[in-house]
């Protein structure tokens, strides 16, 4: 079972922080973003920041679960993590059109899958699935 309400909220705080990156180009917001998304695909969700936020005000509502495939989130998780690496390489390698092109795409992502719950990344990890396509995480 995946908590539907604390993945909105999670993916709402991201969208904030990098919507907060693309108005004041504070390269550290992605730092916090690359940490959080590293922490939680390879060591536990109880390290990342934004997920300890979720809990706490998940914890104010009520929760309400619906049935997911964690194998899906994590490619999801993966790939927005490679899109803000490349956000953080291009700003740092003085790229700002390229890493706010980057940036956009995943606020966009993030807003609606914040407040629609739709989750692009798991509709393409499903996609690739019915085409026969494996994804192997690391």
């Amino acid at each position: 079972m995946i908590d539907g309400s604390k993945t909105r909220i999670v993916a709402a705080l991201q969208a904030t922080l990098l919507g907060s990156y693309l108005f004041t180009g504070y390269v550290d917001l992605l730092y916090i973003l690359v940490y959080d998304f590293f922490v939680r695909l390879y060591l536990t969700s109880l390290l990342s920041p934004l997920e300890l936020i979720a809990i706490g005000v998940e914890s104010l509502f009520t929760r309400e679960k619906h049935s997911g495939n964690r194998l899906d989130k994590e490619f999801a998780t993966h790939i927005a993590l490679t899109i803000v690496s490349l956000s953080l390489t291009a700003g740092l390698l003085e790229y700002p059109k390229i890493a706010f092109t980057f940036t956009l795409a995943l606020v966009i992502w993030k807003i609606l899958e914040a407040t629609t719950n739709i989750c692009l990344g798991c509709k393409l990890y499903e996609r690739l699935q019915r085409k026969g396509i494996n994804i192997i995480s690391l």
